[in-house]
Formats: C-alpha cells, structure tokens, sequence
C-alpha cells in the first residue's frame, strides 16, 4: 500500500517497509526483529492496522499522530497533533556522549529550550541523572504533553516545565546552566512554501524559521551569553539553514558537529566563545582530539 501511494518519510523513516514495519509493530506491540515474525496478529488489530494505513495514504497524516506516541532515540514519547514530532539527531549526539569533551566535570543544570513535547530535556535527564532539567516552551499544548512525558519516564522530581516566551528575556534567577540544548523552528521561507502534506500536518509555529530560518535562534544565542555558566555549551540544530547559521554566528566559533545519517545542522557553541570575535575551528584527527567532530557546515 504505502510503496503504491504517494506519501512522504520523514517522520522516522525513510522508506515504505520500515514504515509498514514500524506500524504493524506499534499497533501489534510487538518487537521489531525475528521473533515477531511467526506471531498472529488478531482480527481487531488488523482492522485497526489497516484503518491507520488507510488515514496514512488518504490523509498523509504522519504515523505518530496515527498512534499518539513515537519512538525517539530509543524511547517512547507521548504525542499529539498540535505538537511537532520529535526527530533531532541532537537526541542522538546527547546519548552517545559526543558532547563529553565540552562537559564540565559536572553537569547540574540542563536547559531545553523550544522543548516541544519534552525529548530532548528528558533525554538529558537520563545522560545527567543528577541534574536539574528545565524545559521551556511557548505554547501550552506542548508543555501538558511535556508534562504528560515526564511522568511518562518517571522524572517530575528531576525534570520542570515551563511556559514561557523564548525569544523574550528569560529569567536570571532560574539560574545559570551547563548545558543549553535548543531545537528551534528553522525552515526558511523558501522551504515552507516546498513542504510535504506530512510536515504541513505539524504546527507551522515549530517549523517557520522566518526568511532565512534564524528568527528564533538569533534571540536564543543572545540570551545565551548570560545563561551559560562559565564553562557552559550550548547545543542547536540549525537543519537545512545551517549555512545561513554559519555566516550569521561565524564569530562566535560555531562548531559543527558530524551527525552522520541522522540529519544536519547541528551545531556546538562554547559560554566562553559567544563573547569572541575571533575563531577556531574543530578539526578531525584521533578520539582523543575531539574525532567525533567536523568543523565543516555539511
């Protein structure tokens, strides 16, 4: 069905079987490997596979919807329409410890901001068990669904969300952080007129970057500088508008970090580098010096 339909991936997947894979698993609740493959699948959850498959193509309506969860960087998150899906390689980078070279000693406080339905904060929550994480979100729907997740995982002593504006001033006295992870909306106006039925079914807010797709990170690294502690990092996607993000923040010493195949853009900025106004780039060599990393805008 999907291979004879127009759909697009992206949500993710990248192709029509691991699509239908991933749909009959989920429904069925079953494990996606050998072991599956000789189990039957009762009446009801075929007509209910079968129904989703037909609101998939008919629709385009992405699967998480479908489902109301997804599974992100090895977890399962609570979703809904209204909330943008989660699929930032940041998620990925923050469990596999390519962020341990710029870590203090420490990590104690974590930042998420544009937080959506929660992932990345809680992700972090799971990579620094003693920290204290703080989301921060816009709208209203994606903190009750954040706050949904953090049950979820078991974490509200750990994990807090907050309502609030991120492109405003963010308080002070929440305090400074080690850590600030930011996955902002950033298509570019070119590229929203160009987006797939599936992405135009997520909230325009969580995708519209403005015209050149910086419109919230340009505020977002401004308050940065008095965010961070001293040896603080922060961590943004920047997508397809990683050149413009590039040129735009040169200064501040971006380092682009090598996400592999699962995206682009993302990119580490040091505390102590938002104040420069001079720069050095990552470069490529052993593990010990930093391997893990390209200084190039893929």
């Amino acid at each position: 069905m999907f291979r004879q339909s127009s759909i697009a991936y992206g949500h993710g997947t990248d192709n029509a079987w691991d699509e239908a894979v991933y749909l009959v698993t989920s429904v069925a609740d079953l494990a996606d490997d050998e072991s599956s493959a000789s189990l039957k699948i009762s009446d009801r959850l075929i007509d209910q596979i079968l129904g989703f498959a037909e609101r998939r193509i008919n629709e385009r309506m992405p699967l998480a919807y479908l489902l109301g969860f997804c599974e992100y960087a090895g977890h399962r998150f609570i979703l809904r329409e209204g909330v943008i899906i989660p699929r930032s390689p940041i998620g990925h980078l923050l469990l596999d410890g390519f962020f341990r070279p710029w870590e203090k000693q420490k990590v104690s406080r974590v930042l998420d901001l544009c937080s959506g339905t929660g992932c990345l904060g809680i992700l972090a929550a799971y990579r620094y068990r003693s920290a204290e994480v703080i989301l921060i979100d816009n709208d209203p729907l994606a903190i009750e669904v954040a706050k949904k997740n953090i049950e979820l995982h078991g974490m509200t002593n750990q994990v807090r969300p907050i309502c609030a504006d991120v492109t405003k001033t963010i308080e002070e006295d929440l305090g400074l952080y080690d850590l600030i992870l930011c996955n902002p909306p950033y298509v570019d106006q070119v590229d929203m007129e160009s987006l797939s039925e599936e992405f135009k079914k997520e909230p325009s807010h969580a995708l519209d970057g403005g015209v050149d797709g910086l419109s919230i990170l340009r505020p977002v690294i401004e308050q940065a500088q008095n965010l961070l502690a001293d040896n603080g990092v922060l961590v943004c996607e920047a997508g397809a508008s990683a050149a413009a993000f590039n040129k735009a923040f040169e200064k501040f010493c971006p380092i682009a970090l090598d996400t592999s195949n699962e995206g682009e853009g993302v990119f580490l900025l040091e505390g102590k580098s938002l104040q420069a106004t001079s720069c050095r780039w990552a470069t490529t060599g052993n593990p010990a010096d930093l391997s893990f990393f390209s200084a190039r805008v893929r």
